[in-house]
């Protein structure tokens, strides 16, 4: 999934709504209409706030902004605006002055000024919630929320303080098969978020769609790196026979994805595990590059760092999938099977004792320890795999480890809604995820094509 990085940035989870563009740059002169630039900038030079505020620059009022002087810098701001009554962005910053120095019903004033200038400035009604919800005047802030979101659909901030308003915490996701699935977000899950912005089939439509398709004739599912669960909950809702084993090792995340099982009730056919997938038992460290107010879909098990830095690591327990039957049955596996109660149970539900169906894999690089762990699952029941690769490396890794097993790739187009058998076609945005089935289930896939209306080009 790290695609969704890229998401996150377009939606707004890189970078913040609450930007500074409009904002007059610290060498930006400002002037009356008609004056001469020459004379537009004076210093802060006056130390007594008890005094009259004098003209002063915009490098000034910004210095004292972010030394965190909120009211001298309010008034800096003020001056700044009956100097130049047309400039909007000095509005918005006198407002956030405002706002920061404990004076939201100023701040609100300043903001309306504003709007009344820039009616469609989505920044402009999130800084105005804000100093609504201040005044604990909630439902008028949900009123300048959602115009902010409504001008900003991909941005983070005013959905976030819709769901806590209690405004829209569920998502609807619909990946076009007939019927939708309901998501929680507090504007921290870029899935969940994709689908409430942009509409049905927004999220990796084709791979879903074949993914939908191939549940429907499988009892058995493994979704290894679950993330919230959009994989896992698709299988489920495909066949409500199946069961699926979802695992996801951030524990932040894991919640989250035991919430959305339940939320569609599906705590039935789903075994939310909290264990990272590898070649063996024991415990490893697991590397998050995002912060904890968001959660990181790119969440890698390997040692390099990579061009992004580490933000902080955490201890998970990892398992191979072929040990997953032996605990399933409650055998204690090297200490981690068991519970405080006396059940050494692995799973809230009874999972096959046989191999699974269908596997999907995200995990950001270590897709060949996944394999390697479930070798002799492979091997007796040669289940249909999707899975991302992030590299055209990645992909001829994967392809060479499973041609041992007579395993066919094919691409799949989420752009072009098709699957293709060239894999030198492979495209990092459109391609990233990558079935491979075995040649003994070549029916199946053409059944899939039929079925699922995904074109082929092989």
């Amino acid at each position: 999934m790290a695609v969704i990085r890229s998401l996150l940035k377009r939606a707004g989870g890189a970078r913040r709504l609450r930007r500074q563009a409009r904002a007059i740059t610290p060498t930006e002169e400002v002037e009356r209409p008609g004056s001469n630039p020459a004379d537009a900038v004076h210093v802060w030079q006056n130390d007594d706030p008890g005094e009259p505020a004098p003209t002063v620059s915009a490098d000034e009022a910004d210095r004292l902004r972010d030394a965190g002087q909120y009211q001298r810098a309010a008034e800096a701001y003020r001056a700044l605006v009956e100097r130049a009554p047309l400039h909007t962005g000095l509005r918005v910053q006198y407002g956030n002055m405002l706002k920061d120095s404990g004076r939201p019903e100023e701040a609100e004033a300043a903001y309306r000024a504003a709007l009344e200038q820039t009616p469609d400035d989505a920044d402009i009604h999130l800084q105005l919630g804000y100093a609504l919800k201040q005044q604990f005047r909630h439902s008028v802030a949900v009123d300048a929320f959602r115009r902010a979101a409504e001008l900003a659909p991909f941005a983070a901030e005013p959905t976030r303080e819709l769901a806590l308003l209690g405004d829209r915490p569920i998502a609807t996701v619909d990946i076009g098969c007939g019927s939708r699935l309901r998501m929680l977000s507090i504007g921290d899950d870029v899935i969940a978020e994709t689908y409430r912005t942009s509409g049905p089939r927004s999220f990796e439509p084709a791979s879903l769609m074949v993914w939908f398709h191939l549940a429907k004739r499988s009892s058995y599912a493994i979704d290894v790196g679950a993330f919230t669960g959009i994989y896992a909950l698709v299988a489920a809702n495909a066949n409500p026979l199946i069961k699926v084993a979802a695992f996801e090792p951030t524990k932040q995340v894991f919640c989250r994805l035991c919430l959305n099982i339940q939320l569609n009730w599906f705590h039935l056919q789903i075994a939310p595990l909290n264990f990272a997938v590898g070649d063996r038992l024991g415990d490893c460290t697991l590397n998050h590059h995002d912060g904890i107010y968001c959660f990181d879909s790119a969440s890698t098990l390997l040692n390099e760092g990579g061009p992004l830095p580490v933000w902080y690591s955490e201890e998970v327990k990892m398992l191979p999938l072929d040990s997953l039957p032996a605990l399933g049955r409650g055998l204690d596996v090297h200490g981690l099977g068991g519970s405080s109660a006396g059940d050494n149970r692995l799973t809230v539900i009874e999972l096959p004792q046989t191999g699974p169906d269908i596997v999907k894999i995200d995990v950001e690089g270590y897709e060949i320890e996944v394999l390697a762990g479930m070798r002799q699952a492979i091997r007796e029941s040669l289940p249909i795999f999707i899975i991302e690769c992030l590299s055209p490396d990645r992909l001829r890794a994967v392809q060479d480890y499973l041609h041992e097993f007579s395993y066919i790739p094919l691409l799949i187009d989420e752009e072009k809604m098709s699957m293709i058998s060239d894999v030198g076609e492979y495209r990092l945005e459109a391609t990233r995820n990558v079935m491979f089935y075995p040649h003994s289930k070549q029916t199946v896939i053409e059944q899939i094509h039929n079925d699922s209306g995904i074109a082929m080009r092989l």
